[in-house]
This record gives C-alpha cells, structure tokens and sequence, in this order.
C-alpha cells in the first residue's frame, strides 16, 4: 500500500470515521459512562491534527507530519510567522495522567538544528498553556492510550 501522503506532506483536514463517530456522541450528549475505542494510522493523525488547526488560525502551523512509535510521536510541519516559513520538528512522549493526556517534548528543531533547552523549555511551557485542561475539563475520561508503529490507540469512557 505504501505511504500515502504527498511529497509535500499536505493532508487532507479531517476526521476520521471513528473520530466523527466519538465527536458525534460527545456532542450529542446522550452517551455518558459509555466506552469508546479509537485507533488512528500515522495519516489519519495527521489529518485530524490539519483539522484541528484549521479551527485555530491563531497557531501558526501547517502541513502536520506525523509518526508514532512506541518510544512516542514524532511531528514535523511548517511555522508560519509572518512571511517567515520555517520547517520545524520535534519528538514528544505521551502518557496519562490521571486520565488526562501529558505531552512531553523530548526533542525540538528548526529545520535540521536542534534548539537550546531554553528554548525547548519556553516553547513546553507554552504547548502546556494550549493544552492545559484538567480532568473535568474533558469530554472523555482517557483509559489508556498505546502507540505502536504507524498507529495510536486510545480506550476511556464519554463523560
């Protein structure tokens, strides 16, 4: 079958089924304490995360790459800072807390050189402030979550 995505790594910003189909039963808001189970490919990652981004103009990031491993993901995609386009890249781990996502970044670049821990840590710090969201916050109580090669899985229960 083969990778899929263009040379230029554009997706199409979307969800897939299984995520519209949670999205619809959260929103409907008739399904609390129901289990759900999602489980999205590199290429659907991406997709999603184009979608999700097209909905907040005010992030400057484009052209989402993304690759999971087992060790964590790994996303690569385009700044925009005014007419300013830099090519940026980084490596995070994922775990739960508490039934909430913690994305750490492990690694960071621009282009191919990689930043300073300060700067790692300011742009952490930052990534911790858009993520921010306590338990109740969420639509979902997260169960588990496994990243094999190429795929992201998650189990929890709707709220």
């Amino acid at each position: 079958m083969g990778d899929e995505r263009s040379s230029q790594g554009q997706v199409e910003p979307r969800l897939s089924p299984q995520l519209e189909e949670l999205r619809a039963r959260i929103r409907a808001g008739t399904h609390h304490g129901e289990r759900f189970e999602v489980s999205v490919t590199d290429r659907e990652l991406e997709e999603a995360v184009a979608w999700y981004l097209g909905r907040r103009p005010k992030i400057p990031f484009v052209s989402p790459r993304v690759f999971v491993h087992p060790h964590g993901v790994e996303a690569r995609g385009e700044a925009r800072l005014g007419k300013l386009h830099l090519g940026v890249g980084g490596q995070a781990s994922v775990a739960l807390q508490d039934g909430v996502p913690v994305v750490t970044i492990e690694r960071l670049e621009l282009g191919k050189a990689g930043l300073p821990p300060l700067v790692r840590s300011q742009v952490q710090a930052e990534l911790d402030k858009q993520l921010s969201v306590r338990g109740d916050d969420l639509p979902v109580i997260f169960e588990a979550i496994d990243l094999q090669e190429g795929r992201l899985a998650v189990r929890g229960t709707i709220r």
